[in-house]
C-alpha cells in the first residue's frame, strides 16, 4: 500500500482544506515531515489511519473528536485518501460524526459518520463506515492495530518494546501476533485445576462432617476409635471409616433385636392384666346401673297417675279448635278485598297529587309564554338596528390590508438599512486587517533588504579576510587592496535569511486573503445600498440616503398607529355582528319555544278535565268495598286472624304435650324394669375380682414397657442415622477418588502450561509460542543494528532466567563484539538504545508483514527519536533508512531537528497560521 494523495478538511489542527500530493515526493526514498510544535505533523498519519479504519493511530482521541476547533461553521470535516495497492488505485472518502450548521434554517445538527470506498474497476462503491473498514481489511490484509505497528514507528513505543520485561512484552506480542488463545487456554486450565481442588476440599469437608455425626454409646467398645477419628479435620482412609461405621451399625442392630423381643413379652403380660381389669370394671358398672334403675322406678311410678289425669282434661277443649278454624277461614278469604281497597286508595291519592301538579304547570307555563313573547319583541328590534353592519366591516378590512402591505415594505427597507450598517462595519474591520498586514509586510520587506545587505557584506568580509598583500583578488583581479571589507558581528545566516523570506511569504498570503475578503464585503455593501435607494423611492420619493432611515421609521410608526385604530373599530364591528347573529338565532329559537309552549298549555287543560272524571269514579268504588268489610284495614284484620290461630295452636299443643308426657313416663318405667332383670342375670355367675391389685400390676408393666420403648427409639435413631451417614460416606468416597485423580492430572497440565514446574524456568505456553516470533524479530533487527553500530552490537534473547519466581523467556540482552561481553539492553546509552529500539521496531514491522501473508506496505512513518544520536550515528541511521527505501518504498520521518533537515531535501512543512489552524507546503 502506497499513499498517492491525501486531502484533509477541518480535521485536527487543519481549519481549511489541505492537499498533500505524495507523488511530488517521488516513487521512493526518504522525506521529512517538519514544522512548528503542535502544528499537526503526526495528524497526517492519523488522517491516513482514520481514512482506512475510521480510527486514529493513537488511543487517546476518539473519532468524534476530530472536528477542528479552528474550522468555520460551514466547513465540512472529512478525509480523502487515494492509494495504490498491487498497482491499482483506490479512493476513500470518510467523515467522522460531528456537529455542523444546518443547511436550511438556523441552529445545528449532527452529521453522522460515513465513508465511501471507490474501486479502480466497475465495481459498485462500498458505503457506510463499518462496511468500508471491513472492505479495507479484506483488501490490504491487515487490521488497524497491525497497520500502525507496520507503518508507524513512534519513539516512545519502540523504546518501550526494547526495555520491557517478559510480562509486558508478552502483552504487546499477544495483540500483535494473536497469541491470546494460548493465554486463554492457560487461564482455563488453571481455573479447572482450582475448581477440582475446591471440589476435592469440599467433599473432604463433607466426609469429615458426616464422620463427626456418627452416633455410638459411650460404653460401647467402638466409642474410643470413633472419638479419635472425629477429632481429626481430615480423613486419611475412607476404608477405615466405613469399616468402623459398619461394625457400629451391626452392634446397634443386635441390641435392637434383644430389646424388641423383651418389649413383646411385656406387651403380652400387660394385655392379660388389661382383660381382667376390664371384666372387673364391667361387674362394678352393672351393679351401679341396677341400683340407678331402681331409684328411677321409685321416682316415676307416683307421677304416672297424675299425667293420665292431665291428658283427660286437655282433650275436653277439642270443640273450641273446630269453632276457631271456621272463623279463621272466613276472615282469610276477605283479606284480598283489603288489598283491593288499598290499591284504590293509593290510586285516588296519586290522582289528587297529579291534579295539583298539573294546575301548577298550567300557571307556570302561562307566565313563561308571556316572557318568550317579550324576548322576541326585543331581539327583532336589535336585528333591525344592525342591518348594514357587514358592509361597514368589509370597507374597514380592505383599508387595513392596504396599510399592512405598506408597513411591510417599510420594515423590509429598515431591515436592509440595519444589515447595511453591520456590513459597513465589517468592511472597515477587513480594511484595517488588510492595511495592518500590508504595513507589516512592507516593514518585513525593508528589513529583508537590510538583512540581505548584511548577509552579502558578511560574505565579502569573509573573502576579504583571505586576501594577501601582492596577490590578485579572486573577484576583481587587483593586487592592491586599499579598503578591505570588514565582517559584521550580527550578520544573519543563510538559514535565518530563508526563514525570514518564508515569514514574508506567509504574510503576503494573509494580506491577499484580507484584500479578497474586503473586496467581497464591499460588493455586498454596494448591493445593499442600491436595493435601499430603489425601494425607498417607491414609497417615500427621493431623499438623501442619510434621511431614509428616519423617514421610514416615522412612516412605519404612523402605519402601525392607523392599523391599530382600524383594528379597534373592526373589533367593535365584529362584536356588533356577533350580537346580530346571536339575536337572529334567539328569534328563531324563541319562536319555536312559543309554539311548543302554546301546544303544551292546551294539552294540560285537556288532561285536567279527564283526571277529574277518574277521581269521581274511584270514590264510588271505594265506598262499595268498605260496606262489606268488618275491620278498618288489612293490617288490623291480619292481626285478629293471628290471635285466633295462636289460640287454636295453644290448645292443640296442650293436648299433644300431655299425651307425650304420659307415654314417655310409661315407657321409662317399663325400660327400667327390663334393665334390672337383664343386669341381675349377667352378674349372677361371675367371680369377684380385686380392681386395686390389678391396677397396681398394670402400672408396673406399663413403666417397664415405656422404658424398653425409649431404649429402642434411642438406638433406632442412631442406627438409622448411621446407615444414612455410611451411605453418604461411601458415595463421597467413590466420587472423591475420581476427582483426586482428575485433579492431579489437570494440576500437572496447568503447572506445565503456566510455567510452574518446580526447578524449571517460569516459561508459559504462550511465552514459548511468542519466543519463536521474538527470535525471528531479533534476527531481522540485528541486520540493521549491526550496520548502525558499526558491527559492535547484536541483540540476543536472554536464555537463563534471573530467578525461578518471575516470568521469563522474552528478556533481551545485547552482545558487545568489541569486548566479547553479553549484558542487559538496559545498560545501553541513550543513542545506543535508540538505534537498538529502531532496529527492533523495523524487525517487528517486517515480521508482522510476513505473518500477514506477505503483505507489502510501501510507506512508513518514523516519529522523532533522532535527537539523541551523534553525527556518525545519525548518518548510519539515515543510511539504514535509505536502504529500506530500495525497491519502491517511501519513508516519512517526523522530526524538527536541523541536522535531519540538512540531510533530507524532500520535505512536508507544517506551519501554524496567525488566524488559527495550520497549513502545509511541500518543498522538493
Amino acid at each position: 500500500m502506497k499513499p498517492v494523495k491525501l486531502t484533509i478538511s477541518a480535521f485536527g489542527p487543519y481549519a481549511e482544506k489541505v492537499n498533500i500530493d505524495f507523488e511530488k515526493l517521488g516513487e521512493k526514498g526518504l522525506y521529512l515531515i517538519t514544522g512548528d510544535t503542535g502544528a499537526g505533523k503526526t495528524t497526517i498519519f492519523d488522517a491516513i489511519t482514520f481514512a482506512l479504519y475510521g480510527e486514529a493511530s493513537g488511543n487517546v482521541r476518539e473519532a468524534n473528536m476530530f472536528r477542528s476547533k479552528y474550522a468555520k461553521e460551514d466547513t465540512p470535516t472529512y478525509v480523502e485518501f487515494t492509494f495504490l495497492y498491487q498497482k491499482k488505485q483506490y479512493h476513500i472518502y470518510r467523515n467522522p460524526e460531528y456537529i455542523r450548521k444546518r443547511e436550511k434554517g438556523e441552529g445545528f445538527t449532527t452529521q453522522k459518520a460515513d465513508a465511501v470506498l471507490t474501486f479502480p474497476d466497475d465495481r459498485t462503491p462500498i458505503t457506510k463506515s463499518k462496511e468500508v473498514t471491513k472492505a479495507v481489511i479484506e483488501l490490504i490484509g491487515i487490521d488497524r492495530n497491525q497497520f500502525i505497528q507496520i507503518a508507524m514507528i513512534a519513539q516512545g513505543d519502540f523504546l518501550k518494546l526494547l526495555l520491557s520485561k517478559t510480562e509486558e512484552r508478552s502483552k504487546i506480542f499477544r495483540e500483535i501476533f494473536n497469541t491470546k488463545p494460548y493465554f486463554l487456554f492457560q487461564e482455563k486450565i488453571k481455573e479447572e485445576a482450582n475448581i477440582l481442588k475446591q471440589q476435592y476440599d469440599d467433599m473432604n469437608k463433607n466426609i469429615v462432617r458426616y464422620v463427626k455425626n456418627i452416633c455410638c454409646n459411650e460404653k460401647d467398645d467402638f466409642y474410643i476409635p470413633l472419638s479419635n477419628l472425629q477429632s481429626n479435620n481430615t480423613i486419611a482412609s475412607i476404608e477405615e471409616v466405613t469399616d468402623l461405621a459398619q461394625k457400629i451399625i451391626m452392634k446397634q442392630q443386635e441390641e435392637l433385636t434383644v430389646l424388641k423381643n423383651h418389649f413383646e413379652e411385656i406387651e403380652n403380660k400387660l394385655e392379660k392384666v388389661n382383660k381382667l381389669l376390664g371384666k372387673a370394671e364391667n361387674i362394678s358398672k352393672a351393679k351401679k346401673d341396677i341400683q340407678r334403675a331402681k331409684n328411677i322406678l321409685e321416682q316415676k311410678q307416683p307421677l304416672l297417675y297424675q299425667l293420665k289425669q292431665n291428658v283427660e282434661m286437655a282433650q275436653m277443649q277439642s270443640p273450641k279448635i273446630e269453632e276457631l278454624a271456621v272463623i279463621i277461614e272466613t276472615e282469610n278469604n276477605k283479606l284480598t278485598d283489603y288489598d283491593e281497597l288499598d290499591r284504590w286508595n293509593d290510586t285516588i291519592n296519586q290522582y289528587h297529587q297529579n291534579m295539583k301538579i298539573l294546575k301548577q304547570y298550567i300557571e307556570n307555563d302561562t307566565l313563561k309564554l308571556k316572557q318568550i313573547e317579550q324576548v322576541l319583541f326585543n331581539e327583532k328590534q336589535t336585528v333591525n338596528a344592525l342591518k348594514d353592519i357587514e358592509t361597514i366591516q368589509s370597507k374597514l378590512e380592505a383599508e387595513k390590508k392596504e396599510l399592512e402591505t405598506t408597513r411591510e415594505i417599510y420594515r423590509e427597507i429598515f431591515s436592509s438599512i440595519k444589515k447595511y450598517d453591520t456590513t459597513i462595519k465589517q468592511f472597515h474591520i477587513a480594511q484595517q486587517k488588510y492595511e495592518k498586514t500590508a504595513s507589516i509586510c512592507e516593514d518585513k520587506k525593508q528589513q529583508l533588504i537590510l538583512m540581505e545587505r548584511a548577509f552579502f557584506d558578511e560574505q565579502a568580509g569573509i573573502l576579504a579576510s583571505k586576501l594577501q598583500k601582492g596577490k590578485k583578488c579572486p573577484v576583481c583581479g587587483s593586487i592592491e587592496h586599499p579598503e578591505i571589507a570588514k565582517m559584521t558581528e550580527k550578520a544573519p545566516s543563510r538559514e535565518e535569511l530563508e526563514n525570514f523570506k518564508n515569514d514574508i511569504t506567509n504574510f503576503e498570503k494573509e494580506m491577499s486573503y484580507f484584500s479578497i475578503n474586503a473586496g467581497e464585503i464591499k460588493g455586498r455593501v454596494e448591493t445593499l445600498y442600491q436595493n435601499i435607494v430603489v425601494k425607498s423611492e417607491k414609497v417615500i420619493g427621493k431623499c438623501p440616503f442619510s434621511d431614509i432611515s428616519m423617514i421610514i421609521e416615522q412612516k412605519g410608526k404612523q402605519s402601525t398607529e392607523q392599523i391599530n385604530a382600524i383594528q379597534c373599530h373592526i373589533q367593535q364591528i365584529n362584536d356588533e355582528i356577533k350580537q346580530k347573529i346571536s339575536s337572529e338565532k334567539s328569534i328563531e329559537q324563541n319562536e319555536k319555544k312559543q309554539l311548543q309552549m302554546t301546544e303544551k298549555l292546551q294539552k294540560a287543560e285537556r288532561d285536567s278535565i279527564i283526571l277529574q272524571k277518574e277521581i269521581e269514579n274511584i270514590t264510588i268504588q271505594i265506598a262499595k268495598l268498605k260496606s262489606n268489610l268488618k275491620y278498618e284495614n288489612k293490617k288490623v284484620a291480619s292481626a285478629k286472624i293471628l290471635e285466633m290461630k295462636k289460640e287454636k295452636s295453644d290448645i292443640e299443643q296442650k293436648i299433644q304435650q300431655t299425651q307425650m308426657e304420659f307415654e314417655s313416663c310409661t315407657a321409662l318405667v317399663e325400660q327400667q324394669k327390663i334393665a334390672i332383670d337383664t343386669l341381675e342375670k349377667q352378674i349372677s355367675n361371675d367371680i369377684e375380682l380385686d380392681i386395686e391389685q390389678l391396677l397396681q400390676k398394670q402400672k408396673q408393666l406399663t413403666i417397664v414397657k415405656n422404658d424398653t420403648q425409649y431404649h429402642i427409639d434411642n438406638i433406632n435413631v442412631q442406627y438409622t442415622s448411621n446407615q444414612k451417614i455410611l451411605y453418604e460416606i461411601q458415595k463421597y468416597g467413590n466420587e472423591i477418588e475420581k476427582i483426586e485423580k482428575e485433579y492431579y492430572f489437570v494440576k500437572s497440565l496447568s503447572d506445565t502450561v503456566n510455567g510452574k514446574i518446580t526447578g524449571k524456568d517460569k516459561i508459559m505456553l504462550e511465552t514459548y509460542i511468542q519466543m519463536n516470533y521474538f527470535e525471528r524479530i531479533i534476527a531481522k533487527a540485528n541486520v540493521r543494528f549491526m550496520i548502525m553500530s558499526n558491527g559492535q552490537y547484536e541483540l540476543k534473547r536472554k536464555v537463563d532466567a534471573e530467578n525461578r519466581v518471575s516470568q521469563s523467556g522474552l528478556e533481551l540482552n545485547v552482545i558487545d563484539h568489541y569486548n566479547g561481553s553479553e549484558r542487559s539492553v538496559k545498560t545501553l546509552s541513550g543513542g545506543e538504545a535508540f538505534k537498538a529500539s529502531l532496529s527492533l521496531a523495523l524487525g517487528l514491522s517486517d515480521e508482522i508483514q510476513s505473518c500477514a501473508g506477505g503483505i507489502q506496505i510501501d510507506a512508513m512513518f518514523i516519529d522523532e527519536g533522532f535527537g539523541s544520536l551523534d553525527e556518525e550515528s545519525l548518518n548510519q541511521a539515515i543510511n539504514v533508512l535509505h536502504h529500506l527505501t530500495e525497491g519502491n518504498r517511501i519513508i516519512g520521518i517526523i522530526s524538527h531537528i536541523s541536522e535531519i533537515k540538512e540531510r533530507i531535501e524532500k520535505q512536508i512543512v507544517v506551519k501554524k497560521a496567525m488566524i488559527g489552524g495550520s497549513y502545509i507546503t511541500i518543498e522538493i
